[in-house]
């Protein structure tokens, strides 16, 4: 464990430029295309439709993911971007059993909004877009896949470690209009949302 935090240090270290770049007074908020990869780390913000919606001893559970952007920062404070997240499903458990399982697949173009401090850029995005459920119904109740509309709120940053590579964080919410609506009783499960914290690595071309 030892020898793989210092190859990571090490690693780290070759990429941050030397004194003689940091001289040049590098414009690391310049009008640019980029890509992104992140990791995420998926919270629900429903449980309490869930209990209000389901006898019995219901357990919901968090989950990981991934997430894609890309996009254009236009000017130094403004940025225009599409965002992919994908979700590996919220479990839901009755008495320990898996019946139910979640799995959200988010689409939103988003604008965002940063002001930059050198090599750090924190941002806000305001986006909009849609969600496709994908229902794994282990009981066979007959829940349907359905799309949704969506919308993002969120806050993060950008560290460049070079003029072109940077490492992110970000979270956000995610918002939509889905109804889990169960066929053999009245109550819907509503306000499916869900919090995402992302961290990832950025390349702006």
């Amino acid at each position: 464990m030892n020898k793989l935090i210092i190859t990571i240090f090490l690693v780290l270290f070759t990429l941050i430029p030397s004194e003689s770049v940091l001289a040049e007074d590098v414009d690391y908020a310049r009008p640019a295309w980029y890509v992104s990869i992140a990791g995420a780390f998926n919270v629900h913000l429903f449980e309490y439709e869930v209990d209000s919606a389901i006898t019995g001893d219901i357990d919901l559970e968090n989950a990981w993911g991934f997430d894609i952007k890309a996009g254009n920062r236009l000017f130094k404070w403004l940025s225009l971007e599409l965002e992919f997240e994908y979700v590996d499903g919220f479990d839901f458990k009755l008495s320990g059993t898996k019946i139910l399982t979640l799995r959200p697949g988010t689409l939103t173009g988003n604008v965002k909004f940063h002001y930059p401090f050198g090599r750090f850029l924190p941002y806000g995005i305001v986006g909009i877009g849609g969600t496709w459920f994908d229902i794994k119904d282990q009981l066979g109740i007959g829940f349907d896949n359905t799309v949704a509309f969506a919308g993002r709120l969120g806050a993060g940053f950008d560290i460049f470690l070079t003029e072109h590579l940077a490492i992110n964080a970000n979270y956000s919410f995610v918002l939509t209009t889905f109804d889990l609506k169960n066929p053999v009783v009245i109550e819907n499960i509503s306000a499916v949302h869900f919090g995402s914290t992302q961290l990832g690595v950025a390349y702006y071309f």
